[in-house]
């Protein structure tokens, strides 16, 4: 939520952005551990030549929402809540609507790094804790207007396969 000089190490901060309340609360008792705060927990990406900066956070709904903003100053260009369904029953107890298993956000966390490739923005999930039910999600966003342009869910009619990356966006090509 801060923005530092890298050309001046200690110096006051370049901007500040805040996106309000956090996630404060584990999602579901099941939990080895509790996180508290969480907020901004993936690494953002930016697109340099058109000075813009993507995060995702959380929200005390809890929901995960993609943020643009811009670079220099910090303010936010816009936001879209991430949302999604795809054809599949989950694993008994993931929220179905019709032969579709929809996005949970308390049970996913969004801790792969942003992805900018392509004119989208690509955001995975991981989850907390690996609690049931649990997915690894996939979305993709245009890096313009922020509307949705893909999901993708690995276990559809399951539970698992969540995507971690250590951090690290995903791998991508044309």
């Amino acid at each position: 939520r801060r923005s530092s000089d890298l050309n001046n190490p200690g110096g006051p901060a370049l901007w500040s952005t805040n996106f309000g309340a956090t996630f404060d609360s584990p999602p579901n008792n099941q939990l080895l551990y509790a996180p508290t705060g969480v907020g901004i927990v993936s690494t953002p990406v930016i697109d340099v030549a058109n000075k813009f900066i993507y995060v995702t956070y959380a929200t005390p709904i809890p929901s995960w929402v993609l943020a643009k903003l811009d670079l220099t100053t910090g303010n936010i260009l816009g936001t879209s809540t991430i949302t999604g369904q795809v054809v599949g029953s989950g694993d008994g107890g993931d929220p179905v609507n019709g032969p579709n298993l929809e996005f949970n956000p308390r049970y996913e966390l969004q801790r792969p790094g942003l992805t900018l490739a392509n004119g989208r923005v690509y955001i995975a999930f991981g989850s907390f804790g690996d609690p049931r039910p649990q997915h690894g999600w996939v979305f993709a966003y245009d890096a313009g207007d922020l509307s949705q342009k893909a999901v993708v869910c690995l276990s559809p009619n399951s539970w698992g396969a969540t995507i971690w990356q250590s951090g690290g966006g995903l791998a991508v090509d044309s």
